[in-house]
């Protein structure tokens, strides 16, 4: 073990029920972090401490497991959260399969070992997260250094801090495979807490590979891609075989549709049918692809179908979306204001270069709430259609 992260946990020996008395809430933001996990996922807290992350996700019904190098620590979290799992390891040296874990916590843990020793470690994370795995990463924010600081529970002793900047932080997750989702920070609350901004980053371990979809939730706007394209021409063929003659016409529709502009990595389709009803007689057969649903509380004039990961048991969504299906009456408004709005674009660059400056506005402002994204882009849509002639 490296000197620097020897000291801070014999130091943390020192501490450790003060420290439980203390710190008796869960991490700051840590909701964040379980909205993205999949149900009863596995996760691994990373550095647990005294165990208080392991026992509120155990409350959540994940099945979780918390490390730390600290024994005395370890004793009060298996006294605190006697049914849970907890062993005696080094972050740096995960033992883990591959592909163990839906989620890692790592909540302020990284913050003790030497920068030296940071890429490795997340490189660990990476293998041992299974794809679209989520991490959550806490650190004391600031200008970056390796130091020793005064320990507030025992002013006598010093304890080694890796103080990292955001962008640092952020360069070595991407740098391990991973993309940013989601990101916090707030003011030290007392006098117990370091006197650095705690800051909290959320991401997805990414594929090798460019992949289209994202988590329920999430906004991302990604450049023009022509693989969207691509992805549409493979989904049509699959939905012709689904829909049969019930569908009168399928178009690729939205954003990925529009060369040039940026677009969330979800595939719009409209599927034109006759009459709505039409979808009961080939309902049942959708359902029968666990990766297909369709949402009950639709708009008027339209039938959204979500194409994703395989939904489980007792869930009415994917967890992760590739496809938004849009089934419309293709003699109907609905159909009309899509297509129309999708051309209009195609053929009026000034007016799709105005939209994509938009999108890439309101993804910094709403990044973290797609309905509420979505919502904000709607009066510009309006606008375009309402220059359009729909009878």
């Amino acid at each position: 073990m490296d000197d620097k992260s020897k000291q801070a946990v014999e130091v943390y020996e020192k501490i450790c029920q003060q420290y439980a008395d203390e710190f008796d809430e869960p991490s700051f933001q840590i909701d964040n972090f379980v909205d993205l996990l999949p149900k009863n996922g596995k996760v691994l807290d990373v550095g647990c401490g005294v165990g208080t992350d392991v026992g509120y996700l155990t409350s959540k019904n994940f099945k979780v497991e918390g490390i730390d190098l600290s024994g005395k620590m370890l004793e009060i979290a298996k006294n605190k959260h006697p049914d849970a799992i907890f062993r005696n390891a080094d972050m740096r040296n995960l033992d883990y399969q591959e592909n163990s874990f839906d989620g890692i916590l790592a909540s302020f843990s990284l913050i003790h070992i030497p920068k030296s020793d940071v890429p490795n470690t997340l490189k660990g994370f990476y293998k041992t997260l299974k794809t679209k795995g989520i991490i959550y990463i806490g650190i004391q924010e600031g200008k970056s250094e390796e130091i020793f600081i005064t320990e507030t529970f025992r002013p006598s002793e010093k304890i080694f801090l890796n103080i990292m900047s955001r962008s640092e932080l952020k360069k070595l997750l991407k740098d391990s495979g991973f993309q940013i989702l989601r990101y916090f920070g707030r003011k030290p609350q007392n006098s117990e807490e370091f006197d650095y901004t705690k800051y909290v980053v959320i991401a997805i371990k990414a594929s090798m590979e460019k992949e289209i979809g994202l988590k329920k939730g999430f906004v991302k706007v990604d450049k023009y891609d022509p693989q969207w394209q691509e992805e549409f021409n493979k989904e049509k063929e699959n939905l012709k075989k689904i829909f049969g003659n019930v569908a009168k016409s399928i178009e690729h529709v939205g954003s990925t549709s529009i060369a040039g502009l940026s677009a969330k990595p979800i595939i719009d389709i409209a599927i034109g049918v006759d009459a709505l009803e039409d979808i009961n007689k080939i309902k049942e057969k959708i359902l029968k692809f666990s990766h297909y649903t369709i949402k009950e509380d639709n708009a008027d004039g339209e039938i959204l179908m979500r194409k994703g990961e395989p939904v489980k048991s007792g869930e009415i969504k994917p967890d992760f979306i590739t496809h938004f299906i849009h089934i419309m009456e293709i003699n109907g408004r609905k159909y009309r204001e899509t297509i129309v709005f999708r051309d209009y674009l195609k053929t009026n660059k000034a007016v799709l270069k105005e939209y994509d400056d938009l999108k890439q506005k309101l993804v910094i402002e709403y990044k973290n709430d797609r309905k509420a994204y979505s919502k904000a882009k709607h009066e510009f849509i309006e606008s375009i259609q309402s220059k359009c002639d729909l009878d």
